[in-house]
This record gives C-alpha cells, structure tokens and sequence, in this order.
C-alpha cells in the first residue's frame, strides 16, 4: 500500500510544493514589474508633455506674442495636471496596494505639480491619505470630528420641497483608458473645457488632399518668395507693411466690434484707424498704440462665436488653408465689410491680398518649419496649432481664464 502511494503520490505531491513555491514568489516579481512599467509610463506622460509645451511656448515667442506664450505655459501645466493625475488615480484605483509607490512614480515624474497632484488625490481617496501624504510630504487635510452635543428636540416639519441628492462618488473606469506602449502615447482630447473648440474633422481624408494641394504651393511658389523677401527686406521695413496691412483690417474690425456690441472696443478701431492713416502716415507707424489704443482682432467669424454659434467642421480650403464652416462663411462676411472691396479694382485688391499674404507667412517661416520637424503628423499638428491661435483670436488676442476646468489635453503631433 505505501508502495503504491510512494509510486502514484509522490510526484504530485512534489510538484505541488514547486508550484506554491513558484506563487510565492511570484507577486513580488509582478509587484516590481508593475510598479516599474507603471513608473516608465507616467515618466513618458510628463515628458511629452513638456516637450509639447515647450514647443508650443517657443512657437508663440517667435510669433511675439508673449500673451500666448503664457497662456501656453498656463494650459501646458493643466493638462499635465489632469492627464497624469487621471493616469495615477487609474493605477492607484486597480492597484490600491502600491497607493504610496504610484504616488512617488508620479510626483517624480513631475515634481512641479506636486501639490496639485496632492489635493486631487485626497479628494479622490480620502482612505489612503496617509499613503498620499507619505508619498507627496504634503499633509493630509483634517477629518472633520463630530462633536456631541444635547439631543435634539423633535419638530414635526413639512418634507422638503426638493430631496438632498446624494453625494457623488468617484467611479474608475475597470479596465486601462490607456495601455503602456511603446512610441508616443494618443489620448482622446476635450479642448472645450479649457476655452478651445472641441475639433471636428468628419471630412479629413478631404481636408487631407486638399492640405496637400496647399502645403505643394507653399513648398514651390509662397515660402521661396517668403524666404527671399524676408532675407533682403530689413526688420525696420517688413514691420512697416506688417503695420500698413493691420491698419487697413481696422474698418472690418469696427464693423465687427459693433455687430458684437463691443462698443469700447469700436471706439478704439476707430481711433486707431483714424490716428494712423493720418499722423502714422496710412499705417506706417503706430501712433495710436503709444497714445494707448492697444489693438485687438475682430472678424465676422468671432461675431458668430459671440452669437454662440459653434465652429462646425474643420474645413482646409484650397490656397486660404485651415479653416471652419463658421470661420470659413465669416471670410467671404469680412471681403463685404471691407472697403477697398468697392473702392479699388479687383486685380489692386488681389495684389494687396498676394502682399499681404506674403508678410503673414514669412512671419511664420520659422514656427512652420519647427513644426514641421517636431511632428509625426504635420497635418494633425497644424491644424491643433490652428484651433490653439483660433482661441486666442476669439478672445481678442487677451489672455484666457486660468481658472479653466481641467481637461484632458495632449494633442496628438
């Protein structure tokens, strides 16, 4: 009998001892390859977006536009904010364990939202405070005590007009929103909640041909007659003309100003126009900005927006570029608005078109050839660089509210 057992029992018996011997040590392998793999995404989270930032502010300061450039730096760290505390509370959701590890992982990757990060996950798990406040050395809020008092005397009351709804509670998605992967990550955007319009591309294989029709003139004809007159007109010159042109832009400017209802800023079109072309001899000099009459934009475009009409869909048209349905109607709008429409003939207005056009890219050569080399995707990157400018111009070229909800924005390149 025991020979029996020995012969049929032994090797089972054996293999069962390995095979718990194995599970023994397995959760810690995976604890370290999970906490490792999960350290490596975080890290690449917060370095693309600095790179992207950076790309973004370096791109505005090129411009000039110091405004945007901060308004850059403003939204780059609330997207970092939001897309890697998203990211840690879904680790931390699954792995609630490793709380204090992932905690670490990604104040490392970004130290400078530190306590941002901090107050996020408190609220969202006010269970592992401790583990938080280890991780982050920042001190968890105070658990507010309830002290006893006498008890209450009994009144009989109408039931309330409207029930107390419950509190919410955070709820975690149960499986990855996004894997860990090799290359750059793609996560789904949602621009409207930090002022930019959510972008609409149902037409892109469209848009796609014509972009390329576009991009092949400004490769063989717009950016070598841009790259020689920025090469042999002086700064002092190409300013001028830039001024010239702006002042032309302010009749349809005060027009807009009005239909908006806009009417301090009206006023200030209207003095800008009438101090330049007279005492800034037609533009050339800006009189009117050191008086005080700072400028700002205005087209029919932005009047819809005002209306509270929605961008529609993203439109490349061909030779004009980047555009929207509402954006695209307030062009052909503003040419009405416009009175050298029906002063001078349409071959003049067609070349002060051409020269106008030839001024605004060769303010861009540099910033479209960066983006150009930093993208993957140069016809994904323009146009986010599109409705990014397109914001700032609805706005008037003012800066933004930096109260802004978070959102989650890491534009695909």
């Amino acid at each position: 009998m025991w020979d029996m057992a020995t012969r049929f029992g032994a090797r089972p018996i054996i293999l069962n001892f390995a095979l718990m011997a194995i599970l023994a040590m397995w959760p810690s392998e995976a604890k370290a390859q999970s906490l490792s793999e999960i350290a490596a995404f975080l890290n690449s989270i917060a370095s693309q977006n600095r790179q992207f930032t950076q790309r973004e502010v370096a791109m505005a300061q090129r411009l000039g536009n110091v405004y945007l450039a901060a308004d850059y730096q403003r939204r780059g760290l609330r997207r970092l904010k939001t897309e890697l505390g998203t990211q840690t509370i879904h680790w931390i959701s699954r792995h609630p364990a490793l709380a204090r590890e992932i905690t670490s992982a990604a104040v490392n990757a970004a130290p400078e939202i530190r306590e941002l990060l901090a107050h996020r996950l408190f609220s969202t798990f006010p269970g592992l405070a401790s583990e938080v406040a280890d991780a982050t050395g920042i001190a968890a809020p105070p658990v507010p005590h309830v002290v006893a008092s006498a008890p209450p005397v009994t009144v009989t009351a109408s039931p309330p007009l409207y029930a107390a709804a419950p509190a919410p509670r955070p709820t975690f998605a149960t499986e990855a929103t996004t894997q860990v992967v090799a290359g750059p990550v793609t996560v789904e955007e949602d621009l409207s909640a930090i002022g930019i319009e959510a972008i609409s591309d149902p037409i892109e294989p469209v848009n796609r041909v014509i972009f390329a029709f576009n991009d092949g003139l400004d490769i063989m004809i717009l950016r070598p007659i841009t790259a020689i007159y920025g090469f042999v007109m002086p700064e002092v010159v190409k300013s001028a003309v830039r001024r010239m042109f702006d002042n032309l832009k302010q009749p349809v400017v005060f027009a807009n100003d009005l239909l908006q209802l806009d009417v301090i800023d009206a006023g200030v079109a209207a003095g800008r126009f009438m101090i330049n072309s007279t005492v800034g001899v037609l533009g050339i000099f800006d009189v009117a900005q050191v008086v005080g009459l700072e400028p700002h934009t205005a087209d029919f475009g932005q009047t819809l927006h005002s209306y509270g009409l929605g961008a529609g869909p993203y439109i490349v048209l061909p030779v004009l570029g980047p555009s929207t349905a509402r954006d695209a109607a307030g062009i052909g709008v503003d040419a009405f608005l416009q009175p050298l429409t029906y002063i001078l003939d349409p071959e003049i207005n067609f070349a002060i078109k051409g020269v106008n056009a030839v001024t605004v890219r060769e303010t861009l050569l540099q910033p479209l050839d960066d983006l150009r080399a930093s993208s993957v995707d140069y016809y994904a990157a323009l146009r986010a660089a599109y409705y990014q400018n397109r914001a700032v111009d609805l706005r008037k070229g003012r800066g933004g509210d930096s109260s802004s909800v978070d959102a989650l924005f890491d534009q695909a390149e």
